[in-house]
This record gives structure tokens, sequence and C-alpha cells, in this order.
């Protein structure tokens, strides 16, 4: 085979080799592009959204920790305090359900959250304010508002964790799916870059056995068969210099 067969042989198998590791780069571009989205959205909405029902959780419990204290310490004020805590708890659940890129069920789940939670607040405000003015002489009428308010706040509280819950999963979801894509994405690289030095490395020896070693390997069988008759043909003609 001519050299220049040889030369375009090897370069096939080069040029294999190049364009599987130029489509793992381009896969892993493209793969980069898609995980680099997905971060964003997790930076700008899963996360901040985790955090702010957390947080309106947490100003829930505030906020029923200064409705007690209104009517246990008779002070006044702690009314006010839980009414900037329930406003806090709405805020934080309205600015999460405002967020871009939130699921509309999610976002949905939120917004009655909040609009719950304006509920309670405002029966908590009214019920523990008239149970701070009548001072510890309670009414039937206080009485089945306060036992409604405790049955209200039970059912809030049980559903802001529950929300609480659900977004902190949804975070720890989404990072453990970018996990498995991300190592999905090396292994489908190294796949690539193997299957492909395999192909390149199988072209090279295909051409080096048929294109250099077959023949070079014909020719010094062609010599050894030259040399053996060669060698026969001088005995034979010693034999007959010798008969003569």
């Amino acid at each position: 085979m001519k050299t220049s067969g040889i030369a375009a042989k090897v370069w096939l198998s080069i040029g294999i080799f190049a364009a599987g590791y130029l489509i793992s780069i381009a896969t892993g571009q493209v793969q980069g592009y898609a995980t680099e989205r997905r971060l964003r959205t997790t930076a700008e909405t899963l996360f901040p959204v985790a955090q702010r029902t957390q947080d309106a959780s947490e100003s829930f419990l505030r906020m029923a920790r200064n409705f007690n204290d209104a009517v246990m310490l008779e002070d006044e004020s702690a009314l006010d305090r839980a009414g900037q805590e329930a406003s806090t708890t709405v805020q934080s659940l309205r600015a999460s359900a405002a967020l871009p890129g939130i699921a509309a069920e999610r976002q949905q789940a939120v917004q009655r959250m909040a609009k719950a939670m304006e509920q309670v607040a405002a029966a908590g405000r009214s019920t523990y304010g008239g149970m701070l003015r009548a001072k510890g002489n309670m009414t039937p009428e206080l009485q089945r508002q306060s036992r409604d308010l405790a049955s209200q706040m039970e059912v809030a509280k049980t559903g802001l964790q529950a929300l609480a819950n659900d977004t902190a999963k949804d975070l720890q979801n989404e990072l453990q799916a970018l996990e498995r894509s991300s190592g999905w994405q090396r292994g489908l690289n190294l796949t690539v870059l193997a299957l492909t030095l395999l192909i390149s490395v199988f072209f090279v020896n295909r051409t080096i056995q048929r294109s250099v070693i077959g023949p070079v390997a014909r020719v010094i069988h062609g010599v050894e068969v030259a040399v053996g008759e060669a060698s026969l043909a001088s005995e034979q003609m010693a034999s007959v210099v010798l008969q003569k």
C-alpha cells in the first residue's frame, strides 16, 4: 500500500479522536449552560422561597408568644409586637409568592397561607385585645373566640411548618438533581472519549497490521523462501560437480 494511503488512515484515526474530543467538549458546554440556568433558578427562587417560608414560620411563633404575653403580663404593647410579627409573616410569604420562576402550585400554596395568616392575625388581635380589656373576666363569647383562635393558630402553625418543609425539600431535591446531572455528564464525557480513543486505536492498529507489518512479513517470508531455494540449488550444483 502507498505511503499516502497509510498517512490518510492514520490521520483519519486522529480525526476520529479529535471529533470525539470536540463532541465531549460541546456536550459539556451545553450541559454547563443548562446547569448554570438551574443554579440561577435555585439561587434566585428556590433558596429564597425556602428561607422566607422558614422566616415566616419563625415570625408566626413570635407572634403567638407576644399574644400570650399580652394577656399573661397585661402588656398592651405586646399586641403591637404581635401585629408587627404578623405583618412580617405575611410579607415574607407574599415576597416568596412574587419571586420569578416559582412553580405555580407552590405559588398558590404560599398565597393561600399568606391570606390565612392575615385572618389569623386579625382574629388574634381582636380576641387577645378583648381578653386584655376583660382583665381575666372571661365572658362565654370570649371563651368561644379563644377556643376558635387556638384551633386556627394550630392549623396555621402546622400549615406554615409543612410549607417550610416542602420548600426546603424542593431546594434539596433540586440540588440532588444537579449533583446527579453533573455526575451523568462526567460519565458521558469519559465514555465518549474512551470510545473515540478505542476506535482510533483500532484503526491505527489495523492500518499498521495491513499496511506495514503485513507487507514486511510477506517480504521477509519471500526472502526466506528465496534463500532456501538458492541454498537448495547450490547444494544440487555442488552434488553434480562432485559426481563429475
